[in-house]
């Protein structure tokens, strides 16, 4: 169980907290009477297990598809060292200190073998600043989100009519 959650087994008396010798989860705050954490503290923990990655429901998630070797990389890629110790090959230079990569085929916490993701400039081992600067950047956005006037004359005849 997560912390803060407990899992009982209520006694025979059925009433509004659950049927006679029902089995539930509870949370601290809501399901005990107060003054009692000094009983709740003693009460043996669960060993958190994590679910394995693709298990479960993946309904409105992105595939859980394993890829079983790289995709292909764009010239000029480059590669460095993430903070856990893993190649990741950087794709492209995105905005606001992102980048996109594909990792190695060695899978572990940072993520699945060959998988692409966004990664942040902290999330690469320390001392790579050159390097990363060195990756190609993103193509620039097709659409823009303020459509401005083309020539610098169809601009100022848009001034003057704001100014009338």
């Amino acid at each position: 169980m997560q912390r803060g959650w407990f899992r009982v087994e209520l006694d025979q008396n059925a009433n509004d907290e659950g049927g006679a010798g029902e089995r539930k989860s509870m949370r601290r705050p809501h399901g005990f009477a107060p003054g009692q954490d000094h009983l709740l503290d003693a009460a043996p923990q669960a060993a958190f297990v994590p679910k394995p990655k693709g298990s479960g429901s993946s309904k409105g998630r992105k595939s859980s598809v394993q890829q079983s070797g790289p995709g292909p990389v764009p010239v000029g890629a480059v590669q460095a060292i993430t903070a856990g110790g893993r190649v990741a090959t950087i794709l492209e230079r995105k905005q606001r200190g992102w980048f996109a990569v594909e990792l190695d085929g060695n899978a572990n916490d940072e993520g699945g073998a060959f998988e692409r993701k966004s990664m942040r400039r902290p999330m690469f081992a320390p001392g790579q600043d050159a390097l990363l600067d060195r990756a190609r950047e993103s193509a620039p956005s097709q659409q823009s989100k303020r459509p401005q006037a083309g020539a610098p004359e169809e601009r100022a005849a848009q001034r003057q009519r704001f100014e009338r």
